[in-house]
């Protein structure tokens, strides 16, 4: 009954993510343009248009066709899917309980933070975050409680694989668009998935449905915590695609550097 459900479920998304990617998201969710015709039109110039921009663009994006439909793709995803329901959840959970769900997943992620850590040198940074995950699982009553940050005030410092390998001089590669997890690159996708398989505590949940469900609700809680921020991201940008590539790389760049 559970898989049937589950199955279901990524059956609804995509068929959403088959709506025509010309549907702009509008701010006045009544507002339907005169035909589908025309919004597919609409969408086909658009597409044009941004193919046009990225060419005279100086970065090396080789895999630019599959990237940008991915981006489509995680882009329809987050406002027909993501979004919605992150904002129904809002209404029903309180922000107090939402942040402690969202601590206690922190907490759960120590060992990718404490790990990485050690990989790069940084050892005096890998005992605060022993100290930091024994204060907070049990005065913090496993990590609902950031309590170390707020009572003790010690920084978190958070470092994955893709950083870890950027710390020894492993180049970034090539960008590459992850479908659900968004923007990324060659190495911080091999670390993604070293952190997410071999890391974290969460991977070893038996059932492949339950993980997922376990993702799913932690990225829409975060989302819950972070209202907005994409939406203003992509606000002033002529070409969102490449604006958010780049800007994704400069954190990058600079978290490595940091």
């Amino acid at each position: 009954m559970f898989n049937k459900y589950i199955k279901y479920f990524i059956l609804i998304i995509l068929i959403l993510l088959m709506i025509p990617f010309g549907f702009s998201q509008n701010e006045n969710p009544t507002s339907v343009s005169a035909s589908d015709e025309d919004a597919f039109s609409e969408f086909e110039d658009e597409y044009h248009s941004e193919q046009a921009k990225s060419e005279v663009t100086t970065k090396y994006d080789p895999l630019f066709p599959y990237n940008r439909f991915m981006y489509h793709v995680n882009d329809r995803l987050y406002f027909i899917v993501l979004n919605p329901l992150a904002i129904y959840y809002n209404k029903i959970i309180p922000e107090k309980v939402r942040f402690g769900i969202r601590c206690f997943f922190k907490n759960v992620a120590f060992p990718i933070r404490f790990i990485n850590n050690v990989l790069q040198g940084r050892f005096k940074h890998a005992g605060v975050e022993v100290y930091r995950f024994a204060v907070n699982t049990t005065v913090g009553i496993l990590g609902i409680r950031d309590y170390a940050t707020t009572k003790l005030h010690l920084a978190e410092y958070s470092e994955d694989f893709g950083e870890t390998l950027g710390h020894w001089g492993v180049g970034d590669g090539v960008p590459i668009v992850i479908p659900f997890f968004g923007f990324s690159n060659i190495r911080d996708a091999f670390g993604l998935l070293m952190d997410l398989v071999f890391l974290n505590p969460l991977a070893r949940i038996k059932s492949t449905e339950a993980r997922a469900l376990v993702f799913c609700f932690d990225k829409m809680n975060y989302i819950s915590l972070h209202s907005g921020e994409y939406e203003t991201l992509k606000a002033d940008a002529l070409d969102p695609y490449t604006h958010l590539r780049d800007l994704y790389k400069q954190d990058r760049d600079n978290k490595i550097k940091g």
